[in-house]
């Protein structure tokens, strides 16, 4: 079994409490660091006060475009310090977990299509000096880049600059959906689908969260009736 943590900002939906629970159904320890009261908690979910990892000071969202108000820049930032402080692999709010058995990896991260490698999960001894580097990079880059820079993109080119693309997993691991079709497939409706099959070799399947968001999905209302999003959730309970 594993153990594992996250971050999160405001109140907990529906969907963030089905994807910790996801972690608790299949055996796994999970944390959940936070700065101020998120609501409900899922029963087997342990409560952490973010500030022992990074300051509350250091907490930013971003300012403007499409993406305004989001906390993801600077939950790229948390991620790399809680997993160099505490050990503990990182999963976002909108991962679901398949498997209580996850291999032990010297780096637990993969592609999430033919180039770039995501940090929806992360993890491993292996990723170690890279989390070193990211901390610092993203520290400095703090609220003016740009989506997702100190993200997939800073994961993707510090694996290939220290030669760790070798352990990076095939995207189906955590991967088989396709920011692109996100949208699509978890929103549209299946009335004759009866429940989802993943690959084989998948342990955990990332949602896209901001992806539906910006497709118009709000994550606090109910998923569309007979789409695949309100099957995987009806699984998961409530």
């Amino acid at each position: 079994m594993g153990e594992f943590g996250t971050f999160f900002a405001g109140e907990l939906s529906r969907l963030e409490r089905c994807c910790l629970r996801s972690f608790v159904h299949h055996g796994h320890a999970i944390a959940l660091y936070a700065y101020d009261p998120v609501g409900a908690v899922p029963d087997g979910v342990e409560l952490r006060d973010a500030a022992s990892v990074l300051p509350r000071e250091a907490f930013f969202r971003a300012g403007g475009g499409p993406h305004k108000g989001s906390a993801a820049g600077f939950a790229n930032l948390f991620r790399y310090a809680m997993i160099l402080q505490t050990g503990l692999i990182w999963v976002d709010t909108d991962v679901v977990c398949l498997k209580p058995d996850w291999p032990e990896l010297p780096l637990v991260a993969a592609f999430q299509d033919e180039v770039m490698v995501n940090n929806a999960v992360l993890g491993g001894s292996a990723a170690v000096p890279l989390l070193e580097r990211a901390v610092a990079i993203a520290t400095r880059v703090g609220t003016i880049g740009p989506w997702a820079y100190t993200g997939p993109h800073l994961l993707t080119a510090l694996v290939h600059d220290m030669g760790l693309a070798r352990h990076v997993l095939p995207q189906d691991t955590f991967y088989p959906l396709s920011y692109r079709l996100a949208a699509s497939t978890l929103l549209t409706p299946y009335p004759e689908a009866e429940r989802v099959a993943w690959p084989d070799a998948t342990l955990a399947v990332h949602l896209w969260h901001e992806t539906l968001r910006l497709a118009g999905h709000d994550r606090r209302a109910p998923p569309p009736d007979h789409s695949l999003l309100g099957l995987i959730l009806a699984d998961l309970g409530d």
